[in-house]
C-alpha cells in the first residue's frame, strides 16, 4: 500500500504543486489593485496552467476542476458557472464535433481522403500542401475540431500503410500530423463559423452593439490566412524532413479501401445535404439564431434521418 501511494504521489506530484501553489496563494493577502474574485481568478489561471504543461490529470479533468474551483473560491454562484458552459459558443463546439461524428460514421472522410489524393497524387510534399490548404479551407466554414476529426484518420491510414514501424515514419507522422493541425488552425480564422473563440467574439461585438456578417469577416480576413498558408508549408517541410518521398503504398491501399465502399450511396448524399443546409444557414442565419442553434439544428436532422 505505501509504494502505490508512492508511486502515485510521483505520477500526480505536479497535481499536488498546483493544489499547494494554489492553497498558498489562496491564504496570502489580497493585492491592493486587485479585487477578491480578480486575485482567486489569478489563482486558478496558475493552477490551469501548471496543468495544461504537464498533464498530471486529464484535460477535461482541468476544465472540470476550473468550474469547480469558480464555486469553491466565491468567484460565481453554482448557476452562474454552470451558464457560463452553456453559451452559443459551447453549443457550436458542441453540434461542431457531433457533425464531424456523423460525416464519418458514413464513411466520407475516406472520399474525401480520395477527393485529396486524386489531386496531390502520391508525392509526399504535394500531399503535405493539400492537407495544409485542404485542412484550412475546410476548418474556415465548419470548426478546426470537425476537421481534425475529419482528416486525422485519413493522415493516420497513409502513415499505417506506409510502414508498420513507427520509428521508421518518424518524421512522415509528424509532418502530416502537424500539417492537419496547424493548417486547420490558419483556417479556423477563415469566418465566424471556423471555431468556438469566433462565436465568442460575435458576442462581444453583439454586447458593445457592433455587428459584422459573415461576408464582411470573410473579406476583412481571409487575406491573412493567404499569407500565412505558404509559410506554415515552407517551416513544416523545412522541421519534419520526411522519411519518404512518395506514398505509393499507403496510397494504393487507401484507394483500396474507398473502392471496396461502391459507390456513393442515399445516406451518404443526405449526409452531404444536410451539412450543405447547416453551412446555408451560418452564412443566412447566423446573426438571427447564432451558430451554435444552427449546428445543432444540423444534429438534430442527422439523428432524424
Amino acid at each position: 500500500m505505501l509504494r502505490n501511494i508512492i508511486f502515485w504521489t510521483t505520477q500526480k506530484r505536479w497535481f499536488l504543486f498546483s493544489v499547494l501553489i494554489g492553497l498558498l496563494l489562496f491564504h496570502l493577502e489580497t493585492p491592493a489593485d486587485l479585487s477578491l474574485e480578480g486575485y482567486r481568478t489569478l489563482i486558478i489561471v496558475i493552477m490551469t496552467i501548471i496543468l495544461i504543461i504537464f498533464e498530471p490529470i486529464p484535460l477535461p479533468a482541468v476544465a472540470l476542476l476550473i468550474l469547480v474551483l469558480e464555486v469553491v473560491f466565491g468567484i460565481a454562484t453554482a448557476d452562474e458557472a454552470a451558464t457560463s458552459f452553456m453559451s452559443d459558443a459551447v453549443f457550436f463546439i458542441m453540434g461542431s464535433l457531433m457533425l464531424a461524428v456523423a460525416i464519418i460514421s458514413q464513411g466520407l472522410d475516406a472520399r474525401l481522403a480520395l477527393v485529396i489524393i486524386r489531386v496531390t497524387g502520391n508525392t509526399t510534399w504535394k500531399i503535405v500542401v493539400g492537407f495544409v490548404v485542404i485542412s484550412a479551407f475546410l476548418s474556415s466554414f465548419i470548426g478546426e475540431h470537425t476537421v481534425a476529426a475529419l482528416m486525422l484518420p485519413i493522415a493516420m491510414t497513409l502513415i499505417r500503410n506506409t510502414s508498420s514501424q513507427p520509428e521508421k515514419v518518424k518524421n512522415l507522422s509528424a509532418l502530416l500530423l502537424f500539417s492537419i493541425a496547424y493548417g486547420s488552425l490558419v483556417g479556423s480564422i477563415g469566418t465566424p463559423s471556423g471555431g468556438g473563440r469566433n462565436a465568442i467574439m460575435l458576442s462581444y461585438f453583439k454586447d458593445f452593439n457592433l455587428s459584422i456578417s459573415y461576408l464582411d469577416w470573410i473579406i476583412l480576413v481571409y487575406p491573412l490566412i493567404l499569407i500565412m498558408l505558404p509559410i506554415l508549408i515552407w517551416i513544416l517541410w523545412r522541421s519534419f524532413k520526411p522519411e519518404y518521398d512518395l506514398l505509393d503504398s499507403g496510397v494504393r491501399k487507401l484507394v483500396v479501401h474507398v473502392a471496396k465502399s461502391g459507390k456513393m450511396k442515399g445516406e451518404e448524399w443526405m449526409t452531404i445535404g444536410i451539412f450543405i443546409l447547416v453551412f446555408l444557414g451560418w452564412i443566412l442565419f447566423s446573426e438571427s439564431m447564432g451558430l451554435g442553434i444552427i449546428a445543432l439544428i444540423g444534429v438534430l436532422l442527422y439523428l432524424v434521418t
